[in-house]
């Protein structure tokens, strides 16, 4: 196979692109989706809502308390009588942050939450003008699909039978994981919440906790959509026939090695086409339905998965596995509604590709102030 590496720093834009221990099941994650406290204190008695859904009832001197995800959140307030409070709050997952509902402070208050509001989402609406995301032109091809030679780890049940697979077309592919920072920003330039992360997250992390449909709204906001199963693995391969394109350590973030956590994107070594992070760090949705069987069709042509199903895709393995999961080859798969602290994704497209019709997240819409 031609392994040409191509890279070139683009945007995706409109019509164009923009532990689990090894010992144990994948299936049933011992990481949950963290959580954060909020603690309610209130002089008069008042309904609370948290971004404009109800979250408690308070009463004089009855603080409440109230587990919800970190991150930033707009938290309102209305009394029997009608007078009305709200706040911007950040919630983390490290410490309980206490928000004191006061009434005589409320048209203020109502005030600079509403500044906050608009301010925030004017900066998104900016920077996403100018969001430059790392693209990687991966050239046609055939490969061979499913279980490495020589790997003894593989699954036999869904990793073979090993099969030739024809890419009829070069595609584009980002080089790294979508990261926090950027889905925050498209989010908010959208008018979404984007989902509470990890209290180890920053800017240039992975993003997590993201639906199928949140990963496959992003990618195809820019023109872009999530990569099939057959791309995915043709990419992360990168000319390699073997279970992995390098020395494990070198390419990829793991449970032996990342501390327990994701950790910025592009720090390990990049594989034949320059894609960084396509084993370790985080698992990556694909666009594929999941088939245990699939394989034994041995589809030939842009294979894209069976036609209908329950669950998605997700391939890469992440920060939280062991090696045995940290394969090219190896599947796996969650139904697309699912948030996970080890779950992200990476956008393709298709090179002089119309826009595509945008798709709605799971995200809520951003309410309160505007």
């Amino acid at each position: 196979m031609n392994v040409q590496r191509i890279v070139h720093t683009g945007r995706f834009v409109l019509g164009l692109l923009l532990s689990l221990p090894a010992a144990t099941a994948l299936a049933q994650p011992s990481a949950a989706r963290p959580k954060t406290t909020l603690l309610l204190v209130s002089e008069v008695t008042c309904t609370v809502k948290l971004d404009g859904e109800k979250l408690a009832d308070l009463r004089p001197d009855e603080p409440k308390k109230v587990e919800i995800d970190p991150g930033e959140h707009l938290v309102s307030a209305a009394t029997p009588g009608g007078q009305k409070w709200s706040k911007v709050v950040e919630a983390r997952v490290a410490a309980q942050t206490v928000v004191k509902i006061d009434f005589a402070l409320a048209p203020a208050a109502a005030r600079e939450a509403a500044e906050q509001e608009a301010a925030r989402r004017v900066r998104a609406v900016e920077e996403i003008k100018t969001l430059k995301l790392p693209v990687v032109t991966i050239p046609a091809g055939t490969f061979k699909m499913g279980c490495s030679p020589g790997d003894n780890e593989c699954n036999d049940h869904d990793e073979n039978p090993r099969h030739a697979v024809d890419i009829a077309k070069p595609f584009e592919m980002m080089a790294t994981e979508v990261t926090a920072g950027q889905f925050r920003t498209w989010a908010l330039s959208q008018g979404y919440e984007p989902p509470g992360q990890p209290d180890w997250s920053t800017d240039d992390v992975p993003v997590v906790n993201v639906t199928w449909n949140d990963a496959q709204a992003f990618c195809s906001f820019f023109g872009g959509r999530l990569p099939t199963e057959a791309e995915w693995e043709y990419a992360a391969r990168g000319g390699s026939e073997e279970a992995r394109f390098g020395p494990l350590e070198s390419v990829a973030w793991f449970l032996e090695n990342s501390g327990g956590k994701a950790h910025p994107v592009g720090k390990k070594s990049a594989n034949a086409f320059g894609l960084y992070d396509t084993l370790g760090n985080v698992w990556e949705w694909c666009a594929d339905w999941y088939g245990e069987t699939y394989y034994k069709e041995e589809v030939k042509a842009d294979p894209a998965g069976p036609s209908s199903g329950k669950r998605r895709v997700i391939r890469g393995g992440s920060w939280i596995n062991g090696p045995r999961y940290v394969r090219v080859s190896n599947r796996y798969w969650y139904r697309p509604v699912r948030r996970l602290a080890f779950l992200g994704f990476r956008c393709v497209r298709d090179p002089n590709s119309p826009a595509t019709v945008r798709s709605s997240p799971d995200l809520r819409k951003a309410r309160g102030p505007r």
